[in-house]
Formats: structure tokens, sequence, C-alpha cells
């Protein structure tokens, strides 16, 4: 899909005078140098292209303010957090996957962007709801405001499924996902694959939960021992080993068998939509994550907020200039055009000129939508972060290979997990 243009997403800005600077120039830095600022991110290819993009739109609009984005080398959420809690600087505005909110009010300096709200008495009901409840404590003071979302979704080839006479629209609890995938597994060709590893727990939360269980209690104890939990590793083992219709490969290459016509269903996060439309030589298709039929479908949502760095008040009220930018309806649309990703806007939806003509000719795109009302929190796991994710993922993968049980997988990823430091209380 072609990256939106600068002067596309200008023209927007000041035909809807949505960016107005109420006087700022006035106060910028000394000697009319612009006050420079850095956005610490973790999109790289074309993700990162569609930031740069945004920014080059930001300062035609802003010339008293210079921000210089840096991609964390690791390009995941768990690098951000590694380069902040290492490095002598912080970064002005930091993106951090929701899941890591609470570790970042507990141990970054942030200036909290509700102080910023109430001092311009901005209007914030245009932000989904949910979404913007991702950003707040248990106080209920926002420290961040939404930039993306997105939810694991189930890509199909079209092509495929019409050969196997299969309507997706049918494709809506994990068993009839299963039985489409045994019918198209043949020769070299797989029917299904679950992208279990992605960003730590995310997928494999969304099962365990869609099956009626939980991550953590409410006291933040692991709760993912249980008959649900249980059920759904037990689905991952079986779709490798009993049917045999999900190729027990890494998601790299499962996402290249999808690209290659010999996978036909790939569930992912729906942030790579954009990409696999511009690498597949078939049409791309989705529908929601499936549901067991019986209990709530649970969606845990996967994107990043933006955070305020405590530096000066000068340029802690240039990093406001610029997240009150890249969120508002025509920036966020610009960049959810451009990636994949979901605008944490409202109006953007269902405005024409921003996603609504997108989102009407290519229902495809509609899908993230559609978990809205069943959004919850991605789980981070109160310990040492990465390490809880990779022991479960460890032992999952030891499950799928029948080297454990689906019971054992779980109850040495908890027991194992304990012991890293004790669970506290958030």
């Amino acid at each position: 899909m072609k990256i939106t243009t600068i002067a596309a997403i200008s023209a927007l800005c000041l035909l809807t005078g949505t960016y107005q600077t109420s006087g700022w120039q006035n106060q910028g830095a000394s000697l009319n140098q612009p006050v420079e600022i850095t956005f610490q991110h973790v999109h790289k290819g074309p993700y990162g292209t569609a930031v740069d993009t945004l920014i080059d739109a930001f300062h035609q609009q802003h010339p008293h303010i210079r921000v210089t984005a840096v991609a964390t080398e690791s390009g995941d959420y768990e690098g951000i957090l590694r380069d902040l809690s290492t490095g002598s600087q912080f970064p002005h505005v930091v993106q951090a996957g929701y899941s890591y909110t609470q570790e970042m009010i507990d141990n970054m300096p942030i200036v909290p962007v509700e102080a910023f709200i109430e001092e311009e008495n901005m209007d914030t009901s245009d932000f989904f709801p949910e979404l913007l409840a991702l950003g707040t404590d248990k106080s209920d003071t926002l420290y961040s405001l939404p930039f993306v979302a997105s939810t694991p979704v189930l890509y199909y080839n079209q092509d495929l499924l019409k050969a196997a006479s299969i309507d997706p629209a049918k494709l809506k609890t994990f068993d009839d996902v299963r039985q489409a995938a045994k019918a198209m597994t043949k020769g070299e060709q797989y029917g299904i694959y679950y992208s279990f590893t992605m960003s730590g727990n995310w997928i494999v939360q969304a099962m365990i939960e869609s099956f009626g269980g939980r991550m953590l209690d409410d006291q933040k104890e692991i709760a993912f021992v249980s008959p649900e939990g249980e059920k759904a590793v037990q689905h991952l083992v079986d779709l490798i080993q009993v049917d045999q219709s999900m190729p027990p490969v890494n998601e790299s290459v499962a996402y290249q068998q999808f690209l290659d016509g010999k996978l036909a269903m790939f569930v992912n996060t729906s942030a790579t939509l954009a990409a696999l439309q511009r690498e597949a030589e078939f049409h791309v298709g989705t529908v929601a994550f499936p549901s067991d039929s019986i209990h709530p479908r649970k969606i845990p949502v996967g994107g990043n907020g933006l955070f305020i760095m405590k530096s000066t008040p000068e340029k802690e009220k240039a990093a406001w200039e610029f997240i009150k930018f890249v969120t508002s309806p025509e920036g966020n649309a610009a960049f959810a055009k451009d990636t994949g990703y979901m605008t944490v806007r409202q109006s953007a939806v269902e405005r024409e000129d921003l996603l609504g003509q997108l989102l009407r000719e290519k229902p495809e795109y509609r899908t993230p939508y559609l978990h809205a009302t069943e959004f919850t929190r991605w789980v981070s796991i109160p310990t040492s972060e990465s390490s809880a994710y990779y022991i479960m993922q460890n032992n999952i993968i030891q499950a799928l290979s029948y080297k454990k049980t689906a019971l054992q997988a779980l109850e040495e990823s908890a027991e194992q997990i304990r012991a890293l430091r004790p669970i506290k209380n958030r």
C-alpha cells in the first residue's frame, strides 16, 4: 500500500485547522532555535517509514520543534524497557506496549499526560474508551495516550478456501477452524498456524481466556494452570500432532508459507495486514479471532501508548505537541492506513476522508474493530517479564513435540516463573 504523502497529511491539517499551536512558537527555544526532542519506538521496515512520514508532516506544522526518531535495536517492547533501564539519558517521548504500562509507571520518570489534558481542557471522548483506559494506573490517572492498537485475527487465502468450498464467514469457533484446517491439509499444504510465540504470551493469552480461563487472578497470581489453560495448549498440540494441519515451524517460516500459498489460514496480528497485502499474490481475507462458542471471546489489546519522560518544561511541552499530532484523527489515520494497525480514534473510523472509505471498500480492514467490545488488558506477568514469556514459550514448545503434556507445560511454567522473584501486587 502506498505510503501517505506528507503533502496529503499537511493539506488535511490546513483544511481542518486541527493542529493549532496556540502561540507556542512564541515560547520557542532561545535564539529562535527549534526545540529538539527524541522519540524512541519499536517500528522498523515499512512501519519505520510510516513513522518517518508522520514526523515529516509534524515538522511542516511545527517548524519550531525537531523530532529525532530512534528505533530500538531489538525491535520489541522488551528492548525499549532494557534501553530505558540501562541508558544514561532518556528520550523525551517513549513508545511502550500496553502490557508494560504499569512497569513504566512504577519504574520510569514519567510526566502524566493528564496534566497537559487538564491544562488545555482537552476533550478525549473521541478516543476508543477501552484503549484510553490502557494508559491509566489503579487511581485512574492517565499517564499515556494510545498510539496504535492491534488484535489477533485469522487471515485466510481466499483462493484456497474457495477451492475447498469453505465459507470464511463460518469460521467462528476453534472447532470450525480446526475442521477447515484438516480439510485443507494435503501434501505440502497446511491448514492453519497460530503464531503462539508472538509478542510473548499474546496469542496464548487470547486462546486461554477465550476458552474461559485467565492468565492472572485479581491478586496478580498465576491462574493459567487450569482446565481452560490446558484445553488451549492441548488444542495447539492436537493441531500439530493429531491433525498434522499446523506446521511445526516458527512464525517467520509460517509467514512465508502463507505467502507461498502453502498455508491456508494464519492467526497473527492485525498490524500485519498491510504488509501481507503488499506481498501476497492472492486476496488476503480476515475474520475475527475464534471463540469456543461457550465463553465470551476475550481479546488482549496489542499495540502501544506514548509516554512523556521528565526533562525540561520546554521539551515536555514539545513532546506533548508531538503526541497530540500523532494521536489526532488525521495523523493517526494516516499511520493506520500505512501499516494496518487500528486507529485509536472513533472519528477516524467514521470519517470518509480518513478511514471510512477504506473500511467500506476493504472489509478485511474492519475485522479488528469487531473486537472493540471484547478488549481485555494484555497481561504483564509481574516478574522478570521477558524471562516469564520465554519460560512459557519453551514449555509450550515442549508440549507441542510431546515431550510434556499440556498440563505439565503449564505447571512447570508457573513453577519456573514463580522462582524468578516473588510476584508482587500491583
